[in-house]
């Protein structure tokens, strides 16, 4: 197991660089690190759940310019983290437990994202003196100070993934037992959540007058070219 949790660190590292200083290779798509990471906690079919719900939201939240959008990436692994050590081991219960999670990490995104912003401005002012450097020729000092600045980063993605778990556990062991009915009473509304999230994503993201018209007209074609497909 400690070879397990060494992997998930690595994970968050990596994760963590590939969506700020190094890379950007995507591997900090929610649904990619939500995957292995789960992978290696073994709670993989719900952190592949977890991970397709924030993916959703982080395409919904993709910054433009120079806009710091909520750290989605630590929050689905914190979320991970939160499955792993909540996991109930039944489907019903696990889905009520991933849908907690989910709100959670949407929640504590927002602290990744205050993290990154100070992140950003301690880089600003190692900028300035790796201009200096630069300009009297000091390498070694140079690249000292870059990956200074890269060590930063992967801290910053590291403490916004214990807050995540911090934080949102707190919260699950107050929440997550008046919950837990849901499960019994009430499983079907639960599935019914995930296509809610993707159909609340495109709708906040489509640029189109008369989205919800267009929306519904859509939906309700395909639902009866469905019923006829059957007959």
């Amino acid at each position: 197991m400690i070879l397990a949790w060494l992997g998930v660190l690595c994970v968050i590292l990596l994760c963590g660089l590939d969506r700020t200083a190094i890379g950007q290779f995507q591997f900090g798509r929610p649904l990619v690190c939500s995957a292995a990471a789960g992978y290696l906690l073994g709670v993989f079919p719900s952190a592949f759940q977890l991970g397709l719900m924030m993916e959703l939201l982080w395409l919904m939240r993709v910054p433009v310019g120079a806009a710091v959008a909520p750290d989605d990436t630590s929050a689905t692994l914190g979320g991970v983290v939160l499955l792993y050590f909540f996991s109930f081991g039944t489907t019903q219960q696990d889905l009520v437990l991933v849908v907690a999670v989910a709100v959670v990490a949407l929640v504590t995104a927002e602290i990744g994202k205050l993290l990154d912003i100070r992140t950003r401005h301690q880089n600003e002012k190692r900028f300035q003196n790796a201009v200096s450097h630069l300009a009297g020729q000091q390498w070694s000092v140079l690249q000292q100070n870059h990956l200074r600045c890269t060590v930063l980063f992967a801290m910053a993605s590291l403490m916004s993934v214990v807050c995540v778990v911090a934080v949102g556990g707190l919260l699950l062991t107050f929440v997550l037992p008046w919950l837990m009915p849901l499960a019994d009473g009430h499983p079907a509304l639960l599935v019914v959540v995930f296509p809610l999230v993707g159909i609340a994503a495109m709708m906040a993201v489509l640029q189109v007058r008369k989205t919800i018209p267009l929306f519904v007209s859509g939906f309700l074609l395909t639902y009866g070219l469905l019923q006829l497909l059957e007959l």
